[in-house]
């Protein structure tokens, strides 16, 4: 019962290994469902995908906050990161249909080193060792919900 309540948990810190697995489970999730979705037609399997992905939206950025608390930053961050991942992954499967532009090609090489920048400051790098204002180092385990 205490790892479904981390998953909604914006406070405290995971470690790389949670989020990996949380991270690699939301990514088979949604392909699955938005496999179901697109091969049933306009239908409540549409809904139930979109429904789906919205829940791993809101766990992966509770995982982000959660790890970013154990690199001793802010979980402001996540928006910004979680943002920039979500924008790659949506874009990516209409860029054959956009024009190129300057402006694009800008606006695109931004959002990809953000979302670059996020996945090495979340997926990469190590906990930051001794205590931040996150973690009490004594405990390592913090209260899901104070």
């Amino acid at each position: 019962m205490e790892r479904l309540k981390r998953l909604w948990a914006f406070r405290g810190v995971a470690g790389r290994d949670e989020y990996w697995a949380i991270l690699i489970v939301i990514g088979v999730v949604s392909r699955l469902t938005t496999t179901l979705g697109v091969s049933s037609g306009p239908t409540a399997a549409v809904f139930a995908s979109i429904l789906v992905l919205l829940i791993a939206l809101l766990i992966h950025a509770a995982v982000a906050v959660r790890r970013l608390h154990d690199r001793g930053k802010s979980g402001w961050w996540a928006l910004l990161f979680v943002g920039a991942g979500e924008v790659v992954g949506a874009a990516s499967a209409s860029m054959a249909a956009l024009s190129w532009s300057p402006a694009l090609v800008a606006s695109a090489l931004v959002v990809v080193g953000i979302a670059l920048w996020g996945f090495i400051e979340l997926a990469v790098l190590p906990g930051r060792q001794g205590p931040n204002r996150y973690l009490d180092p004594v405990a390592k385990e913090v209260a899901v919900f104070d």
